[in-house]
């Protein structure tokens, strides 16, 4: 199984047949099984719903059933959201501006398709092997992240003020989130590298991120730029004029950011008293997963971020290859490191 990543690659490896294999893998399973296995959603992020319940789904294709999103959120969840809250999970969070149905499927059919379907028929060319897990990971994942027509409709007219470019994109991945402060002083922010918050995630400068983009060999010129951040956006412009950089046109001012003690930052619960947010912080993940997938390399952090690995592993599914790439953070043990193949 393809389990280990170096810190970068400068070449690229065609998965193309074996992720082809891997899709008549999971149209065998559904269409042969006789029962169902169900996929929870979560109150957590969008991007970890996302890898919550492509981990679901794979497990359910290696156990021959097929997999369908639980009326049920995660076993635990709903206690733990309203013993911290006082109001119930449902309906799923993220979901609250498109619909307040308190069924999961009927809320992520506002953003996604349904995935229990087989949509894509591959040509019968005799037995299916027994696949490599990591590649069924990704195919699967690629049924889990199949955006709803008139949502990409909606999220393309709002944000892409832009054309795309028909050449090399790379795409750059850097997260602020809310562990930075809103200032953008790395170095006193809550962060493992400066020694400020123990056991924190590293935080990298810009100049990290550019600097590993040399190692890629790639015929750079255009790079598209996902971040929470516009000072991020703004600072890349101005010192690395040789690049064109383009990104959607959100409004990053709307996301939340450290200010003080990180211990008083609890977005999933942050979001549940401020309501708007919820619109800007779904259309901005998943938008940004879609332009990174579009991409033709990829620099960010995928040691220690879903976030940043999601976007990866999506852009390794739609160029059908593991292209060329720099992990920030080093590199990326799927088995015994932080960030594992599965999140469940």
């Amino acid at each position: 199984m393809i389990n280990f990543f170096e810190q970068y690659r400068d070449s690229e490896i065609s998965i193309s047949d074996k992720l082809e294999e891997c899709e008549k893998y999971i149209n065998e399973v559904i269409l042969k099984s006789n029962s169902y296995q169900e996929c929870h959603m979560s109150f957590y992020s969008v991007a970890k719903n996302i890898r919550f319940l492509s981990s679901y789904y794979f497990k359910s294709i290696k156990n021959g059933k097929s997999p369908i999103i639980s009326e049920n959120c995660r076993p635990g969840e709903d206690s733990f959201w309203s013993s911290n809250t006082g109001k119930s999970w449902y309906p799923w969070l993220w979901g609250r501006h498109k619909s307040s149905s308190n069924n999961n499927a009927h809320v992520w059919s506002k953003f996604f398709k349904d995935f229990s379907l087989i949509e894509k028929q591959i040509p019968d060319t005799g037995v299916v092997s027994t696949p490599d897990d990591f590649i069924l990971y990704l195919a699967c994942l690629d049924r889990v992240f199949r955006i709803e027509d008139s949502y990409f409709n909606e999220l393309s007219g709002k944000y892409c003020n832009f054309e795309w470019p028909n050449e090399h994109v790379v795409g750059l991945q850097i997260r602020r989130g809310e562990i930075v402060r809103s200032d953008g002083d790395i170095k006193n922010s809550w962060n493992s590298r400066s020694g400020v918050g123990h056991g924190a995630r590293p935080i990298f400068s810009i100049e990290d991120y550019m600097e590993g983009l040399k190692k890629m060999n790639v015929p750079a010129k255009y790079i598209f730029v996902s971040t929470d951040s516009s000072e991020t956006i703004d600072f890349l412009r101005e010192k690395y004029q040789d690049f064109i950089f383009i990104s959607a046109n959100y409004d990053r001012s709307k996301f939340l950011r450290y200010n003080g003690s990180p211990g008083t930052v609890a977005l999933e619960f942050d979001i549940s008293r401020n309501e708007d947010l919820i619109e800007h912080y779904t259309d901005s993940c998943i938008l940004d997963l879609y332009l990174l997938s579009k991409c033709d390399s990829y620099v960010g952090g995928m040691t220690h971020s879903e976030y940043g690995i999601l976007g990866w592993f999506l852009q390794m599914i739609n160029k059908r290859k593991i292209t060329k790439y720099y992990n920030v953070e080093g590199t990326l043990d799927l088995v015994n490191g932080n960030l594992k193949m599965l999140l469940v």
